[in-house]
């Protein structure tokens, strides 16, 4: 979703940008495609993909050689300005190889874990530092680090100020539930059971959100009938930044839409749904822009308490105020501006 978002700001100033993906389960070329642009399908290696794909290397689902001759056999027929490459199982080897066939390389991370070699490296993460790379990139490398550069859609940036408007007020409890597109452990699912079994559950007013990728998504709207909250369910929505404006709490993934979430000043109690959101997950809540629920597993015991404790002590608003101050929503535009000058 950040390199649509990316390749959308792009083509607003002329850029052609075309993707490059592998026919995996659950992918977003259809995606992909209905904003416009172009996808180049590499197919998978059976004998790859039969693993468990649970570590960033197996996630690639192929040898990082074969992806990087597939790469160059694209790159050879472009020759584009700029081959922006976003994938936790690559690194400096691939890089390497790929780069010839490149005026300019680009690097999105979040580990700050392996060496690369490129022209600029993005990595948007809250606490985040050019010294994390310290020792991983040349000398020459232009570090984008911090929420500064977070992409966000436009959106986001649009419904800013009528967002933080609305939490000058006093509000009510509407809470946005969103845990990510394909959900695989039906986090949702706990979530809406854990908000059942909290004292407040008579005056809760919740939106859940999901995707037709998610895998328990007739499993969630199953136990939204039944629910004996006020809770509605919305599938595929294109405009998540009004669903965000209108809430005063959501609960949560460490994701991309931590970062939406903040841009908009929305409270958020978080569920680390993967080891690498982690390190965000604990920057959010150490900085009082949310809380941390913790796992999965802590959602039944943990969550009830939080929104007792959220709502009850009037927290939200110095919530609001602090995730507002961590990204302004302009962080698409600082990222294009310096891979378009670097092609002028």
């Amino acid at each position: 979703m950040r390199c649509i978002t990316l390749a959308k700001s792009l083509r607003e100033k002329g850029a052609e940008c075309v993707f490059v993906c592998r026919l995996l389960k659950g992918n977003f070329i259809t995606m992909i495609s209905i904003c416009g642009f172009r996808v180049v399908k590499l197919p998978i290696d059976g004998a790859f993909f039969e693993n468990s794909c649970k570590d960033y290397d197996s996630w690639l689902c192929g040898s990082w050689q074969s992806d990087a001759e597939a790469s160059i056999i694209v790159a050879r027929k472009l020759q584009p300005n700029w081959i922006i490459v976003d994938h936790y199982a690559l690194d400096v080897n691939w890089e390497r190889k790929v780069r010839p066939y490149t005026k300019n390389l680009c690097v999105i991370d979040d580990l700050a874990n392996r060496v690369h070699e490129s022209d600029v490296l993005l990595d948007q993460n809250f606490g985040r530092t050019s010294a994390d790379y310290m020792g991983l990139v040349p000398h020459y490398t232009v570090l984008l680090t911090g929420p500064s550069f977070m992409l966000l859609r436009e959106e986001f940036r649009k419904l800013r100020q009528i967002s933080l408007d609305r939490r000058l007020t006093d509000t009510g409890k509407k809470i946005l539930v969103s845990m990510g597109g394909s959900d695989e452990y039906n986090a949702t699912g706990a979530v809406l059971s854990a908000l059942e079994n909290s004292s407040l559950c008579d005056q809760l007013e919740i939106t859940v959100i999901l995707t037709r990728q998610s895998l328990h998504l007739d499993e969630v709207a199953s136990q939204v009938t039944r629910s004996k909250m006020k809770v509605k369910l919305e599938v595929d929505v294109g405009n998540m930044a009004w669903y965000m404006a209108q809430n005063d709490l959501a609960i949560g993934a460490v994701g991309g839409t931590a970062w939406e979430r903040c841009c908009l000043g929305l409270p958020t109690l978080m569920v680390v749904i993967a080891d690498n959101q982690a390190a965000g997950a604990n920057a959010l809540a150490s900085s009082g822009a949310a809380e941390l629920v913790g796992t999965i597993k802590n959602i039944e015991k943990r969550l009830p308490e939080l929104i007792e404790e959220v709502f009850e002590k009037n927290r939200l608003r110095a919530m609001a105020v602090v995730a507002s101050e961590i990204t302004d929503g302009n962080g698409t535009k600082r990222v294009r501006s310096q891979l378009i000058e670097e092609i002028l």
